[in-house]
């Protein structure tokens, strides 16, 4: 998914940060309101991240 992201969009920067469900809605509700952002379309979170890898494979 990331290589066809950069294929499709060159010259563009990726940026992400994981964070749990405690995280999400912290950031929902202060960090991107005090940065003026509200355009997201998309979040998600990950409450086990050794699990959710070990699933992944």
């Amino acid at each position: 998914m990331v290589l066809e992201l950069t294929r499709r969009y060159s010259g563009r920067r990726l940026i992400f940060d994981v964070v749990g469900k405690t995280g999400l809605k912290l950031m929902l509700s202060k960090t991107l309101k005090n940065m003026g952002v509200d355009d997201v379309r998309g979040f998600f979170s990950v409450n086990a991240p050794a699990k959710a890898i070990e699933l992944v494979g």
